[in-house]
């Protein structure tokens, strides 16, 4: 997190998009994520939160609507990366936080 922190701080205008199954549409996780961005200098207005998309076609639009996506550790260069480059989105890898996306 500390990573995707540093981006944000240092991009004022981006955002950060989590998206990972169904847990971030947990209130309580939602909330320690904001509690741990805030931590580190970000915002909780900053982050949004998406749970797994009900259609194929819905979640390769939200990964197209976002500016870069951030494929994170455990799953550098699955399938963040190829659904990225699918729909001409750059993407790049780090390790630590799941899957996550910043926009600009």
């Amino acid at each position: 997190m500390q990573t995707h922190s540093t981006i944000l701080r240092r991009v004022p205008e981006a955002k950060l998009t989590i998206k990972y199954g169904d847990r971030f549409g947990v209130r309580a996780v939602q909330d320690r994520y904001r509690r741990t961005f805030s931590h580190w200098g970000v915002l909780p207005h900053r982050l949004h939160f998406h749970t797994k998309s009900m259609t194929t076609e819905d979640h390769l639009r939200t990964t197209k609507s976002v500016d870069l996506p951030l494929d994170a550790f455990p799953y550098q260069g699955t399938m963040t990366s190829l659904e990225s480059l699918a729909v001409g989105t750059p993407i790049i890898s780090d390790s630590g936080l799941r899957s996550s996306f910043v926009s600009l």
